[in-house]
C-alpha cells in the first residue's frame, strides 16, 4: 500500500509539473501573439510610408520630365504679366474717361428725364384744361337753373309764418278739448261709482243722501244720475269728434309746414351749391387763361427740345471731345479681360516652377528614405516569420502535453482514498 501511495504521489507531482509547464507555454504563445500584432502594425505603417515616398518620388520624376515645358510656360507667363501691366495702366486711364463719360451722360439723361417729366405734367394739364373748358357750358346752365329755383323757394318761405301760426292755434284747441275730456272722464267715473253703489244698496237709508231708501226714491235717484251721465257722455263724445277733426287739421298743417321747412335746408344747400359753381366757373376761367398764356407755349418748347436734343449743349460738346480721347487710347476691355483670364489660368505655372526647383533637391532624399523603408520592411517580415515559427513550435508542444497530461483531480482523489485506508489500518 505504501509503495502504491508513493507511486501515486510521484505521478501527481509529475502531472502538476507538466501543468505548470503547459501554463507557461500558453502565456508564451499569448506574448508571441501580442508581439506579432505589434510587428504587423509596424510593418503596415512602414509599408504606408514606403508607398507614400514612392508616390512622391514618382510625382517628382514626372515633374522633372516636364522641366522644359514648365520653364517655357513660366517664361510665357512672365511676358504676359509685363503686357498686362501696360494694359492695367491704359485701363486706369480708360476707366477715368469712362467715369467722366458716364457723368456727362448722366447729366444729359437727368435733364432729359426732367424735361420728359415736365412734358408729361404739361400734357396732363393740357388734357385737364380741355376737360374744364368742356365743363363750362354745363356749369353755366346749372348755375342759371339753380338761381331760378332759389327765387321760387324764397317765395314759398313767405307762407311759412302763417302756417306756423295756424298750427299753434289748432294745437291749443286740441289741448283745451283734451283737458275738458279728462275732467269729464273723472266726473263720469265718479257718477258711475255712485250709480253702482246705489244699485247694490239694500239697507233702509239711501247711501247717497241718507233719506229712507224706498223703491220710488231709488228709481228717482238712479234716473237723475243716469240723465246726468248721458249729458256728460254726449259732451265727451262730441269733444272726441272735435279732437279727431283737430288731429286731421294738425296732420295736414304739420305736413304742409314740414314741406315748407324742407325748403330752408334745401335753399341753404342750393345757395351753397350755387356759390361753389360760381367759384368753379371763376377758377376754370382763370386756369384756362393761365394755360393759354404760359402752359401751352412751354409745352411746345419742351417738345421741341426733346425731339431735337436741343438741351445740355455744352455737355454734348465735352462728351464728343471725350469720345475722341477714348478712341485714341486704342484700349479694348474685352482683350484686356481675356489676357487677364489667360494670366490667371497660367498663374498656377508659378507653383509648378517652384515645385520643379524643390523637386531637384528632394529627389535624392526620397530615394534614401525609400531604401531605408525597404530595409525596415524586410526586417519586420523576418521578425514576423521568426515569431510565427516560435509560436507554432510552442503550440505543437502544448498540444502534445494536453494529450498526455493525467487527470490531476482523479489522482488527488485516489491518493486521498489511500491515505484514509492507511489511517484506518493504523487504528486497528
Amino acid at each position: 500500500s505504501t509503495q502504491l501511495k508513493n507511486s501515486k504521489i510521484e505521478l501527481l507531482d509529475h502531472a502538476q509539473a507538466k501543468k505548470k509547464q503547459l501554463q507557461a507555454d500558453e502565456e508564451k504563445i499569448a506574448q508571441l501573439s501580442e508581439q506579432s500584432a505589434t510587428i504587423h502594425k509596424r510593418l503596415a505603417e512602414t509599408k504606408d510610408l514606403h508607398t507614400d515616398c514612392k508616390a512622391r518620388l514618382s510625382k517628382i520624376e514626372s515633374l522633372l520630365a516636364q522641366a522644359g515645358e514648365i520653364q517655357a510656360a513660366h517664361q510665357s507667363w512672365q511676358s504676359l504679366r509685363e503686357t498686362l501691366s501696360s494694359l492695367d495702366t491704359l485701363s486706369a486711364q480708360f476707366n477715368q474717361m469712362m467715369l467722366k463719360k458716364e457723368e456727362l451722360n448722366g447729366k444729359i439723361q437727368t435733364q432729359a428725364a426732367r424735361l420728359s417729366q415736365e412734358r408729361l405734367s404739361l400734357d396732363q394739364q393740357r388734357q385737364e384744361i380741355v376737360l374744364l373748358k368742356n365743363q363750362l357750358p354745363e356749369l353755366q346752365i346749372s348755375l342759371e337753373e339753380k338761381l331760378t329755383r332759389i327765387k321760387m323757394m324764397r317765395t314759398k318761405l313767405e307762407n311759412l309764418v302763417q302756417a306756423e301760426e295756424e298750427l299753434d292755434r289748432q294745437k291749443e284747441i286740441k289741448a283745451n278739448l283734451s283737458s275738458e275730456n279728462t275732467l269729464l272722464k273723472e266726473k263720469m267715473d265718479e257718477l258711475k261709482g255712485r250709480i253702482d253703489h246705489l244699485e247694490s244698496a239694500h239697507g233702509t237709508d239711501c247711501p247717497l243722501c241718507g233719506q229712507e231708501l224706498t223703491t220710488e226714491h231709488k228709481e228717482s235717484m238712479l234716473g237723475s244720475l243716469n240723465n246726468d251721465g248721458k249729458t256728460l257722455g254726449d259732451l265727451y263724445r262730441t269733444n272726441l269728434t272735435a279732437i279727431k277733426h283737430s288731429n286731421l287739421d294738425l296732420q295736414r298743417l304739420q305736413e304742409e309746414l314740414d314741406t315748407l321747412k324742407e325748403v330752408r335746408p334745401d335753399l341753404s344747400k342750393l345757395e351753397s351749391e350755387t356759390g361753389i359753381i360760381q367759384q368753379q366757373i371763376k377758377d376754370i376761367t382763370a386756369r384756362v387763361k393761365s394755360w393759354e398764356e404760359k402752359g401751352s407755349p412751354r409745352l411746345d418748347q419742351v417738345i421741341e427740345q426733346l425731339e431735337k436734343d436741343a438741351f445740355e449743349t455744352e455737355v454734348r460738346i465735352e462728351l464728343k471731345k471725350l469720345a475722341t480721347q477714348i478712341s485714341a487710347l486704342k484700349y479694348d476691355p474685352a482683350i484686356h479681360e481675356k489676357m487677364r483670364l489667360d494670366e490667371l489660368e497660367l498663374r498656377k505655372i508659378e507653383d509648378d516652377f517652384r515645385m520643379l526647383e524643390q523637386s531637384r533637391t528632394e529627389q535624392e532624399g526620397l530615394r534614401r528614405e525609400i531604401s531605408a523603408y525597404e530595409k525596415q520592411i524586410s526586417q519586420h517580415a523576418a521578425d514576423l516569420e521568426k515569431n510565427q515559427l516560435s509560436k507554432q513550435a510552442i503550440q505543437m508542444r502544448v498540444d502534445d502535453q494536453q494529450k498526455t497530461l493525467p487527470n490531476i483531480s482523479e489522482l488527488e482523489n485516489e491518493l486521498s482514498a489511500l491515505q484514509k485506508e492507511e489511517n484506518g489500518l493504523r487504528l486497528q
